[in-house]
């Protein structure tokens, strides 16, 4: 949000107590929302925990009985939101895939199919390879975490500068090690 507030003033052209009224308005905005979403997230942890202890699961639906109604009605919620959700977010990360390997958007027909299968192909491997969604979420949180702390911003840095910097490309190898010790530790391997 940092980032944000500062440049959209200059994007909508906002000038004097304008800028600071619209600026005050949404970084209150944006604390409201983050902070709702942090307090709703930590509820379902603390309740998860309080309902079944050290034998939580990861996915808290697996520990409640498959004949409790409600507990299947949450699964059917979760399903269908996957269902109808997992194509937008797809589509995101089939573009974002394309652009970081400089292909255009708009591909031929065949091509497009074969990069869509392919994708698809991968995130099935890698849904098979996991049975404990508390794991898979560990490992995606510690690359997630090493790559946006120590990876992106040298990155980005370096790019901004169009120029080679010794400690920003040693920063972000760093990021890439560290991102391999932490899912090597979720993974159980060391």
């Amino acid at each position: 949000p940092q980032f944000y507030t500062e440049l959209q003033p200059a994007r909508l052209g906002l000038t004097g107590d304008e800028k600071t009224d619209k600026l005050r308005r949404f970084k209150l905005v944006s604390l409201l929302g983050f902070g709702m979403a942090a307090v709703q997230y930590a509820l379902v942890m603390v309740f998860g925990f309080l309902t079944f202890g050290s034998a939580t699961q990861g996915n808290v639906l697996l520990n409640y009985a498959a004949s409790d109604p409600l507990a299947t009605f949450a699964r059917v919620a979760v399903g269908i939101s996957m269902l109808f959700g997992y194509p937008m977010q797809f589509a995101g990360f089939r573009d974002g895939i394309l652009e970081m390997c400089k292909q255009p958007a708009q591909l031929p027909k065949a091509r497009h199919r074969l990069v869509t299968a392919g994708l698809l192909a991968l995130a099935v491997a890698v849904a098979c390879a996991f049975r404990d969604l508390g794991q898979f979420q560990a490992i995606e949180g510690a690359l997630l975490a090493a790559f946006l702390i120590y990876t992106a911003p040298p990155i980005m840095a370096l790019r901004l500068m169009r120029g080679k910097s010794l400690g920003l490309m040693a920063l972000a190898a760093l990021g890439g090690v560290v991102g391999a010790v932490g899912c090597a530790v979720n993974a159980g391997w060391v």
